[in-house]
């Protein structure tokens, strides 16, 4: 009866470690996403602010937005 206690309390811990690693794993993957969504709202708003000063330039940049929108959008799907 002692053997399958320290069995499954052997079992427990072992389980806890794979959880504790499952969920650092999964919050520096979130953590990552997070800091490269912030970075490229960051490089986002330089350029359009960048582009919107002339107003030439923006009419000319409008192929730049569309590509920016579908990209922030593919990042929201993450």
């Amino acid at each position: 009866m002692v053997e399958k206690t320290e069995k499954s309390q052997s079992f427990e811990k072992n389980l806890k470690k794979k959880q504790d690693n499952l969920v650092d794993d999964a919050t520096h993957t979130i953590s990552q996403s997070i800091e490269q969504g912030k970075d490229f709202g960051k490089e986002s708003i330089a350029k359009i602010n960048e582009i919107t000063d002339n107003a030439s330039d923006f009419i000319k940049s409008q192929d730049y937005l569309k590509t920016l929108k579908i990209n922030s959008l593919k990042i929201g799907e993450k």
